[in-house]
């Protein structure tokens, strides 16, 4: 720093520190503003829910966890429909998460059996369409 030597020299530095010091408090303000809006729990809520929908391998991993638990359910349930039995019941448990398990590891395969369904529905609707009248 410049040594002062007369006092209109140091009005004039005591000046320049006083708008050095308004400038970058704003700054310091702004910033502070900035960072307490990003750390509001609704605002990180968005942010990570916003950054989520863009991921395209969350998406597959969500879809592939809520197939694979659907599928697991509607096996248990329909295992359990047979008979009642406690015995069953706990077999329809392992069933369950067997194909949870089983639809989660390998979701090329579900995505493929579902096409193929598909596919059979769609051409069996066709052939029992009837024709049209004249």
């Amino acid at each position: 720093m410049q040594q002062i030597n007369s006092s209109a020299g140091l009005r004039d530095a005591i000046l320049k520190l006083e708008r050095t010091q308004a400038f970058e408090g704003e700054i310091l303000k702004e910033q502070f503003l900035r960072t307490f809006d990003r750390v509001k729990p609704v605002n990180m809520l968005k942010e990570f829910f916003g950054e989520a929908a863009a991921s395209k391998e969350l998406k597959s991993g969500v879809l592939n966890t809520v197939l694979g638990l659907a599928g697991g359910y509607l096996s248990k349930k329909f295992f359990e429909r047979v008979t009642k039995s406690p015995f069953k019941t706990l077999v329809g448990n392992a069933v369950m998460v067997g194909v949870a398990n089983a639809v989660e590891q390998h979701p090329e395969a579900v995505e493929t059996l579902g096409r193929v369904l598909l596919h059979l529905f769609r051409r069996r609707t066709s052939e029992h369409e009837l024709p049209p009248s004249r």
